[in-house]
């Protein structure tokens, strides 16, 4: 069925255009909501393409395939491949690309993904055929420990799903962080779509680690903040730092709706992505208001990397068909391939080049901030951008993001396991499984006493409730103080009225003494 739409398509330009160029998209419009515009941004390049008469001779003919899964991809390939595609964009995902880039390379049939950035598709000896737009995830490794050295977080958990992209994301970040003297305190690991969280979320509480990085995709973050959120285990003083996956406010929305519960248990969560472009970009701004005449209402991430590799496409077949004069039937398999590695490309997300692996060689990363911000002149983005990273400068904070307590100081990441304390307000000793609670120094009027305290010897909590009389110092001490205190007193007491008796007699008192105008009556 679908070789027959392909055919269909291809006899349609025929009829109308003597020299189409076949380029075919292979995305996913049902997994991530991040993806499903992907297919409106290539559109959108090849009527650019089309339209500014780039390439004088030709027409650039789209071939979309929608896969969600490894065998749709496959077959995507194998279709494009037979009705004379020149190459595609895509996959989307690496668990997909990891198996067609394969059969691609089989067939002498580039692909270029703006999605796919698992670092095992960098080896060029299995993967000749494939390239990306997409930095690799070596390099957000980077980012993020870059990260957590700037905010000083230097003792972390992270919080993962056993899908290629987490695991591959989670065991680099634990490798790379150690090597930077940061701690991984523990990785916790769960299923993809597994809903009893519990005990795996406890785990992360028993750690007394305060930083999490989440690495996992959408459906199971959500998932994730609801069993948190049972846990008593959102907000401050914890603090999430999530990778690419979920760095998109859509997440965060049920069609138009928001998700307050979910809003809320992730506010502040700092987040590292590919950057879209530059916010200040004109050409960028253009590209929206396209999007926005098609019903787009956000921008996301993997828009802009789509819509970059359908012009690098472009720009090779320049090369090759109306710069070198080559005939169309040449241009294909190797020779194309070489010529798109060649390719350097101001695009909306920066410089387009790729190495010799066809890993993207300029890598530049927004890092992301969930709260009220605006970002990319969307009126209801909940995410703003507070700095970028570039492989060739590192580290740039333009403004200090706002964390979980709603302020800008950086966050504690000292472990700090339960606190066992006396409410003096309750009346009742508790546990404050945050590890917050901070004892009080001992006044006339303290609420927050270490759970084992009772014998201070003073009056506090405005009464004597967590007083002991079996403990030292207690009451019980104190009544015999003052009764040993006393006694001493009448014996001294009792001492000098027999010494004033004696020395009376012997007139040697005063009679202008007190004690002796008393005696004498």
């Amino acid at each position: 069925m679908i070789t027959l739409r392909l055919l269909i398509l291809t006899f349609f330009f025929s009829f109308f255009n003597c020299e189409v160029i076949k380029l075919g998209l292979i995305y996913d419009d049902q997994l991530i909501p991040a993806l499903k515009q992907v297919l409106t941004s290539v559109e959108i390049a090849i009527e650019d393409i089309n339209n500014s008469n780039f390439l004088k001779n030709f027409e650039i003919q789209l071939l979309p395939f929608p896969a969600s899964n490894e065998e749709d991809a496959n077959e995507a390939v194998k279709n494009l491949s037979m009705v004379g595609a020149f190459g595609a964009i895509g996959p989307a995902f690496s668990f997909q690309s990891t198996i067609i880039a394969i059969s691609a390379s089989f067939l002498e049939f580039p692909l270029i993904s703006n999605s796919a950035t698992a670092d095992a598709l960098s080896k060029n000896s299995i993967y000749p055929y494939f390239l990306r737009t997409i930095p690799k995830d070596s390099a957000q490794t980077q980012v993020i420990v870059d990260l957590l050295k700037y905010f000083n977080l230097n003792d972390i958990v992270i919080f993962s799903t056993t899908e290629a992209y987490s695991v591959g994301l989670a065991q680099s970040v634990t490798d790379f962080a150690s090597k930077n003297g940061l701690r991984v305190r523990t990785v916790v690991y769960f299923t993809p779509g597994d809903k009893n969280l519990d005990d795996k979320i406890k785990i992360i509480q028993g750690s007394a680690a305060r930083i999490i990085l989440n690495f996992m995709f959408v459906e199971d973050f959500q998932n994730s903040k609801i069993t948190a959120t049972n846990l008593d285990f959102t907000g401050s003083p914890y603090q999430n730092i999530a990778s690419d996956s979920l760095s998109s406010a859509t997440i965060y929305f049920n069609g138009s709706q928001e998700i307050q519960d979910l809003k809320f248990a992730s506010f502040g969560m700092t987040s590292t992505a590919p950057r879209t472009g530059d916010p200040n970009s004109k050409n960028l701004k253009i590209f929206i208001k396209k999007l926005k005449e098609r019903g787009v209402d956000v921008l996301e991430g993997y828009s802009t990397y789509a819509y970059d590799a359908a012009w690098v496409y472009a720009i090779a077949l320049h090369e090759l068909l109306e710069v070198q004069n080559l005939q169309i039937s040449e241009v294909r398999g190797k020779m194309l391939l070489e010529q798109l590695k060649l390719t350097k490309y101001n695009g909306l997300t920066g410089l387009v080049n790729f190495d010799n692996n066809g890993d993207r060689d300029f890598k530049i990363y927004s890092l992301r901030n969930l709260h009220q911000g605006r970002l990319y002149g969307y009126e209801n983005e909940l995410i703003s951008e507070f700095g970028i990273w570039t492989s060739s400068s590192g580290l740039n904070i333009s403004i200090q993001p706002l964390w979980s307590d709603g302020t800008t100081n950086f966050p504690d990441s000292t472990p700090k396991g339960p606190v066992e304390y006396y409410s003096c307000s309750r009346k009742i000793t508790t546990t404050d499984l945050r590890g917050v609670i901070i004892y009080d120094e001992i006044d006339d009027n303290p609420e927050f006493l270490p759970s084992n305290y009772y014998c201070d010897g003073i009056i506090d909590c405005n009464n004597w409730s967590d007083e002991d009389f079996s403990c030292f110092p207690s009451l019980e001490i104190a009544f015999i103080v003052t009764g040993i205190i006393a006694g001493l007193s009448l014996f001294i007491f009792s001492i000098a009225i027999i010494f004033l008796v004696k020395n009376k007699k012997r007139g040697r008192v005063r009679v202008t003494g007190l004690l002796f105008l008393g005696l004498s009556r």
